[in-house]
């Protein structure tokens, strides 16, 4: 059976962005999981959470699990293009008008072109 852990640095960030996009502290963060503060803090510091807080961190986050599942045996799988993942991830937003989601995407779109060109330099 291949030894499945978790990509505790995906759901760092994961948290982090939800933490932000709220307006919220780690710490009412932790309140609204359900977990203690001190177990955020120990993920950020790179610390695998327990299975029972792992799964309340992603229902919180309402992200499947197994995203951030890492399987060390299974082949590397290839990434989709960026900018078709943005796309779909705008489409699937109900809380986005046709309108709005045609904005974010131009600035999404832009914002990739700009570090591809640096990287290019």
């Amino acid at each position: 059976m291949p030894d499945t852990s978790i990509d505790v640095s995906a759901l760092k960030d994961a948290v982090g962005g939800r933490v932000e996009a709220d307006g919220v502290s780690w710490r009412t963060a932790a309140a609204q999981i359900g977990v203690s503060p001190s177990l955020l803090t120990r993920l950020r510091n790179g610390q695998r959470p327990d299975l029972e807080a792992f799964a309340r961190i992603t229902r919180w986050l309402r992200i499947d699990a197994g995203r951030f599942l890492i399987d060390p045996d299974a082949a590397p799988r290839e990434e989709p293009p960026l900018e078709s993942e943005i796309a779909m991830l705008l489409r699937a937003r109900r809380d986005l008008n046709d309108n709005d989601r045609d904005h974010l995407n131009s600035i999404l779109q832009m914002g990739i072109r700009m570090v591809r060109d640096s990287r290019e330099d």
